[in-house]
């Protein structure tokens, strides 16, 4: 895992970068005034390096991830730069790798791909929506208890993921159907050229979920030669923080009040939790960790500062156990590598479709493939999946309720197209 690639120095947007850029864009006005007016220039133009220069100079720098200050390592954090995320640089690699696919089925089809390209910028920036939302949705109060603005700016920040697969394959379903009606083009048959490279993006892109540690598994034995340990401030490290089992003890939670809301069930020997004195029966409140910039520093020994955890026991009237952040294991313990398993799967229903295709029988067939593959697929991934809490009284996650949904709908596309669509003639 490895969430920043690399820090671009927010000070190079207000120097050379800019500076670089209104070069460029001064130049190109220039050289565009040579076959044109300079009024019918800057009216094609400015507009556009006006934007990319506000961009540059003011919104790129904004978007500055915090840093340790070196001359007060535990006071605030400062504006370091622009991060480079793993998360993002897959998630582009899916989107251009999927339009691929799509230009090279048009060309064995003898098609023009520029209208199937169209559709797929359209279900591009509708799924990225569909699936923000479902995120939100679903960590509403992970973002309601902030101020206005810093709710708005944490709903818009996809830089660390947060993006719902099936809000992504709903919102651009609804987004194709919308755009394809108005165009006056056919649904299905387009849904079955865009369907294998629907599924390859998600092949990709859960890569990019590795590398941000996000849609984590269970934990598994130490002997399981596929487990995987996040480094420290990863999503499984804080995790198995906050539920105890970093140290070594498991616990649950409590129905009432939120002061002691987990009491533990075992203590393994010779673990950090015994050598705290943490025993069986206590209820304890195991404390919010710092931030991950600050918590790795002190773990890989750049951060020489000791910085005290307190556990609070109630059965032992109010003692405090303190520890040092400095003891913890620099990572989580051994988990279901999940992306991989999601990745793995969604290439395979992407080579199914792929190779399916030109043996499909009625319009709607391959996307009905998608459909039911995938919800099943999701189903028992889930079942692995620790992040995501049960439903409706169940312990059946979200994501497998709308597993049935999808499943429901892809048999019906299946069932109404072997009806009433007409036969296709294979090309």
């Amino acid at each position: 895992m490895k969430q920043t690639l690399l820090v671009i120095p927010r000070e190079w947007f207000t120097s050379w970068i800019l500076w670089l850029w209104l070069a460029i864009a001064i130049g190109w006005l220039i050289w565009k005034s040579r076959s044109s007016s300079w009024a019918q220039t800057a009216r094609d133009y400015l507009p556009t390096f006006l934007i990319v220069t506000a961009i540059v100079g003011w919104v790129l720098p904004a978007l500055s991830v915090p840093q340790i200050n070196p001359t007060d390592p535990l006071g605030n954090m400062i504006p370091g730069g622009l991060a480079i995320r793993g998360y993002g640089l897959f998630l582009m690699l899916a989107i251009v790798s999927s339009l691929g696919l799509v230009v090279l089925r048009c060309r064995m089809l003898g098609q023009n791909p520029e209208p199937y390209l169209t559709v797929c910028f359209v279900m591009i920036i509708s799924g990225l929506i569909g699936a923000r939302t479902l995120y939100v949705v679903q960590k509403w109060p992970e973002f309601a208890d902030r101020d206005f603005a810093t709710t708005l700016r944490s709903i818009v920040d996809m830089t660390k993921g947060g993006l719902v697969v099936y809000g992504s394959l709903i919102g651009g379903l609804l987004g194709a159907l919308v755009y394809l009606r108005h165009a006056k083009l056919k649904f299905l048959p387009t849904l079955d050229i865009l369907a294998p490279a629907m599924v390859w993006g998600l092949a990709i892109g859960r890569i990019g979920c590795l590398m941000n540690g996000c849609c984590y598994g269970g934990a598994c034995n130490e002997d399981f030669p596929l487990g995987l340990r996040f480094p420290a401030g990863s999503p499984p490290f804080y995790e198995q923080y906050a539920d105890g089992s970093l140290f070594g003890i498991d616990t649950r939670a409590l129905p009432d009040g939120s002061k002691y809301p987990r009491e533990v069930l075992h203590v393994n020997a010779g673990s950090l939790g015994e050598q705290f004195g943490l025993k069986v029966g206590e209820s304890i409140r195991i404390p919010n960790l710092i931030e991950p910039e600050r918590l790795q520093y002190i773990l890989n020994h750049k951060l020489q500062v000791p910085i005290p955890v307190l556990i609070e026991s109630q059965q032992q009237g109010e003692i405090l156990r303190e520890f040092s952040v400095a003891d913890f294991p620099g990572r989580s313990l051994k988990v279901h590598p999940t992306q991989v398993y999601a990745s793995i799967s969604a290439a395979l229903i992407s080579g199914l479709l792929w190779f399916f295709y030109p043996l499909r029988r009625f319009d709607g067939q391959v996307l009905a493939m998608l459909l039911i593959a995938y919800a099943i697929s999701r189903y028992f991934e889930e079942a692995i999946r620790i992040d995501e809490k049960g439903q409706l009284g169940t312990s059946l996650s979200i994501s497998q309720w709308i597993s049935f949904g999808v499943l429901a709908v892809g048999a019906c596309v299946w069932i109404v197209g072997q009806r009433w669509n007409s036969p296709q003639k294979r090309r």
